[in-house]
């Protein structure tokens, strides 16, 4: 079901008090209603104002912010999502897994440490330096490619000039692992 939010205007022509219902006959005729754009929804607040009948942000770049941010929380949401690898073995990718990955090559490394016993997302493993190093390059590479795809949806938004086109941009598509694994040499 579709459902228009309309927007009280103050006497500053600010947007006050925000509804899910056709305001139509239910105040006083002196209150002034506008319907919000459904792009502009997510979006929308005290801080925005109606010139011309329409909605508008306190400015361009402060709605690219909000888009931009909802970009940055995408990256961090399929960053830290975890991957699959070629095998099917799906390994975390949170920041404390991505370091609980980097200690264990340097340990390994260090001391001369054959195999390590690993806990993917599926259960323990027991893997070699270079089945861990090729899984550390996987989710490097899955985290550099999250980093890659923000900035181009950052870039993206920077180039949009219309307000409707900024606040209807998607930034849900162009992430990695989201399709396809990421390869890496098959767990033990």
């Amino acid at each position: 079901m579709d459902q228009t939010t309309y927007t009280r205007i103050d006497t500053d022509g600010r947007c006050a008090e925000f509804i899910t219902w056709d305001p139509a006959g239910r105040y006083p005729v002196e209150l002034k209603w506008l319907p919000v754009p459904a792009a502009l929804v997510p979006f929308v607040g005290s801080q925005y104002r109606a010139e011309d009948e329409q909605i508008l942000p306190p400015s361009l770049d402060s709605l690219r912010d909000q888009v931009k941010a909802l970009a940055t929380e995408r990256r961090w949401q399929v960053e830290t999502g975890g991957i699959t690898l070629a095998d099917g073995t799906r390994i975390l990718t949170a920041t404390d897994d991505q370091a609980r990955i980097d200690t264990a090559l340097s340990n390994m490394e260090r001391y001369a440490i054959k195999s390590v016993d690993f806990k993917s997302a599926g259960g323990f493993v027991t893997l070699s330096y270079e089945q861990l190093k090729a899984i550390g390059a996987a989710v490097v590479a899955h985290v550099q490619g999250c980093f890659s795809a923000e900035m181009k949806h950052h870039a993206a938004i920077d180039a949009l000039t219309d307000v409707l086109t900024i606040a209807s941009y998607d930034c849900s598509a162009g992430w990695p692992g989201q399709a396809e694994p990421a390869s890496a040499e098959p767990a033990a």
